[in-house]
């Protein structure tokens, strides 16, 4: 009985210890000529301090660190159309993420002159500007809505325990019938 007890505690050890782990999660994307992006591990906590490179073709384009949010800014060169991007926060924590900038739409056959509204003393780096300080919060709503799917939560855990408790009670059952 005593072995029984034994075994049971090594292969609840056994199962449990994974569920302590956390996955390193990191969104990336364009921005000018930077890539920009936050990472986190799967609990929601910011990965502060961690290296972040960029690179193209095989070759390392751009390198950088998080912020104490998680945050990254990294200054690459021009021209540059995909990339991979990889964060390293230390102990086999590493993710990749493979960005590519959007091909601009085809133009059609027939180009109809629009009216402009926009004043001539703005310069297209004063309008890119604009747009990407009214998509800011777009970025940061689905950023937060990824880190609250990627987090567990109380219904997770607890099925994780309830399988565990299922395997256990199927073991010990088995070994009782013969």
């Amino acid at each position: 009985m005593k072995k029984t007890y034994c075994l049971m505690a090594l292969i609840l050890a056994l199962a449990v210890s994974p569920a302590f782990a956390h996955n390193v999660l990191m969104m990336a994307n364009f921005e000018g000529d930077k890539v920009t992006g936050e990472s986190y591990f799967s609990t929601g906590e910011a990965i502060e301090n961690a290296p972040v490179t960029v690179e193209s073709n095989g070759a390392i384009v751009g390198e950088g660190k998080t912020d104490g949010a998680g945050a990254f800014s990294i200054d690459i060169p021009s021209g540059i159309t995909s990339a991979k991007v990889t964060i390293n926060a230390g102990m086999g924590h590493v993710a990749h993420e493979d960005i590519a900038r959007e091909a601009a739409p085809e133009p059609t056959t027939e180009v109809k002159e629009a009216p402009s509204t926009i004043p001539s003393a703005l310069s297209e780096q004063d309008i890119r500007k604009a747009v990407a300080a009214e998509v800011a919060p777009l970025r940061q709503m689905i950023s937060d809505l990824h880190k609250a799917q990627t987090k567990p939560d109380m219904p997770r855990i607890l099925g994780g325990i309830g399988y565990i408790i299922g395997i256990v009670g199927a073991f010990m059952w088995g070994r009782s019938r013969g």
